[in-house]
């Protein structure tokens, strides 16, 4: 697979640096998604001591997060909510999370207080400029909704939403940052897809492991990561099985 993985990447950077034809344009779009979903589904962890952010440190961490950034520009490039795009048909679904609107005070309460309180999101006067916002509106805005096989696209669109602020203290193992990405884990992981559910199920459990074992002198922490680690348990014996699976 790291062939053909390697070969699609080549002839993507080969054509976006040898300009576009209107009609490469849901081609490159459909060649992104595919590879973001090796890259996502690149996982060699088998527990979550393996995973990130309890795995050594190493320079490939979050390596599924950089790509996400580089399908940022390649959307821009591709429009492929344009009216001629065959995914023109998804348009309802994704034009409504494409860019996430600032939630209020009063949907960001749909998240537990101590989350809230730990981002710094439980004061309205606190919010400008918050990097934690972005991420936490994208959470505020679907934690109702049931991640499944139609939904997971509205799902993703939390890599797109992401403030660069956000990402630096996602690689710092800020404990806030992980605990939104723990949250957004935990929805995802309930939508048993290949290419995503081993990575969401491994290093949702790390984080949350990470969490209380790094910081749990902090009560806030140890009452918001609750969530995510009752969904971690409910996957755990589904989630042993889908990776061995997966491996053979």
């Amino acid at each position: 697979m790291a062939f053909h993985w390697s070969q699609g990447a080549a002839l993507l950077n080969q054509k976006l640096s040898t300009g576009l034809d209107p009609s490469d344009r849901d081609p490159i779009w459909a060649c992104a998604g595919l590879l973001g979903a090796l890259t996502c589904s690149s996982i060699h962890a088998k527990t979550p001591e393996e995973a990130w952010p309890l795995k050594q440190s190493s320079s490939s961490d979050l390596d599924w997060l950089k790509m996400s950034e580089g399908k940022k520009a390649i959307w821009k490039i591709a429009d492929p909510l344009r009216p001629d795009s065959v995914f023109h048909r998804v348009a309802p679904d994704f034009s409504q999370y494409a860019s996430v609107s600032l939630s209020s005070m009063a949907e960001l309460q749909k998240l537990p207080p101590e989350l809230l309180q730990l981002c710094k999101l439980d004061d309205a006067s606190k919010l400008e400029h918050n990097p934690y916002l972005v991420s936490a509106s994208f959470l505020a805005q679907t934690i109702n909704i049931e991640c499944n096989s139609q939904t997971v696209g509205i799902f993703l669109s939390f890599f797109g939403c992401m403030h660069e602020d956000y990402r630096l203290l996602l690689a710092e193992k800020d404990p806030c940052a992980m605990l939104l990405l723990a949250y957004w884990y935990a929805k995802v992981s309930q939508c048993q897809q290949w290419w995503l559910w081993p990575r969401a199920y491994l290093e949702c459990q790390s984080i949350c492991r990470y969490l209380t074992c790094y910081h749990g002198n902090d009560s806030n922490i140890l009452s918001a990561v609750r969530y995510p680690e009752t969904i971690c348990a409910t996957q755990a014996l589904l989630g042993t099985k889908f990776i061995e699976a997966a491996t053979y």
